[in-house]
């Protein structure tokens, strides 16, 4: 990867992380909701061995901990451009 294709990738990521977090601030969960949404993640993925083998799914599923959907997940083409 180049240099500037580098500074590309971490202005995408950069950008898809600023966007997930104006979208937990707009959710409305309750802490009980985040921490009972982090116990079931963490059971999901405790079992995998490497993150990227699943990277797309597992960065929908932390997501979703917060309150973030999955169309919004899917129209986010940073996300898709970080994963893949």
């Amino acid at each position: 990867m180049g240099r500037m294709e580098g500074k590309k990738a971490v202005a995408e990521s950069y950008n898809f992380w600023y966007n997930a977090i104006k979208a937990v601030r707009s959710m409305q969960l309750t802490w009980d909701e985040i921490q009972a949404n982090a116990v079931a993640f963490s059971k999901r993925w405790k079992d995998v061995t490497s993150e990227k083998q699943q990277d797309q799914g597992f960065i929908e599923a932390l997501l979703r901990v917060f309150g973030v959907d999955d169309t919004w997940a899917a129209s986010n083409t940073a996300l898709s451009t970080m994963t893949g």
